[in-house]
């Protein structure tokens, strides 16, 4: 970041790689499991970003020895072709954790009720959601763990600050305004077309997803501010 700009924003993959090499020293005793983990991935349509996504988490996946299997289905599939993928990896012993990539199209948003919920990796199933809004969740969601994990990366912290999400409604942005809700303000869940030039500046921890890679400029956002990036884009760097 250069000196000039009034705000931070948090390098997602600088982080990956920190927690990366920090887990290799514990790898070895988890390698040695007669139990490799999978890792089921349904990916609808060809969206670049889902490719993206797809594409990091296989990579990521064999350093920490998971399998990872991809299930493609095209943009135009049924909700009940999604519930019937769901339910078979659900049911499968074989499976250790499903996911859906992102975006999901809106017409497809309600299917995620056909995922166990203790296979779900992103906390997208309604029971999922209700456990870690109550606090009975025994795992954090992997989106609720990389908001933290990148927030402790630049020494921030949800407490204190005044916390925006803007995004369209949905799974996780939902998600995302519940673990910054340590605010004393409270979090804001304001959609891109109705947020406000007064809606960015205000914030501590402004959060976007779905956007436009970069799509806020330093300019419009609050000296001090931290800035973090939720969307799935393909970038010139990847």
């Amino acid at each position: 970041m250069r000196d000039a700009s009034p705000c931070r924003r948090l390098d997602g993959a600088a982080v990956v790689r920190s927690l990366r090499a920090s887990s290799m020293d514990t790898r070895g005793s988890s390698t040695s499991s007669p139990i490799r983990p999978r890792l089921d991935v349904i990916r609808i349509g060809d969206h670049a970003g889902a490719r993206s996504q797809v594409g990091a988490l296989v990579r990521l996946a064999g350093a920490w020895s998971i399998d990872v299997v991809v299930d493609s289905l095209p943009a135009e599939c049924s909700a009940s072709t999604v519930r019937r993928r769901l339910k078979r990896a659900s049911s499968d012993p074989d499976v250790h954790g499903v996911l859906v990539t992102s975006p999901l199209p809106a017409r497809l948003r309600g299917v995620m009720d056909a995922l166990a919920p203790a296979k779900d990796v992103e906390g997208a199933h309604p029971a999922s959601q209700a456990r870690f809004l109550d606090g009975r969740a025994p795992l954090d969601p992997a989106p609720v763990v990389a908001l933290r994990a990148l927030l402790e990366s630049a020494g921030r912290s949800a407490r204190g600050s005044r916390g925006v999400v803007v995004a369209r409604p949905g799974v996780l942005p939902s998600l995302l305004a519940a673990a910054l809700h340590q605010g004393r303000h409270g979090p804001r869940l304001i959609s891109p077309e109705d947020a406000t030039p007064d809606d960015l500046r205000v914030a501590g921890i402004l959060v976007l997803v779905d956007g436009e890679p970069e799509g806020v400029d330093d300019r419009s956002v609050g000296v001090g501010a931290t800035v973090i990036d939720f969307g799935v884009h393909m970038t010139e760097s990847g």
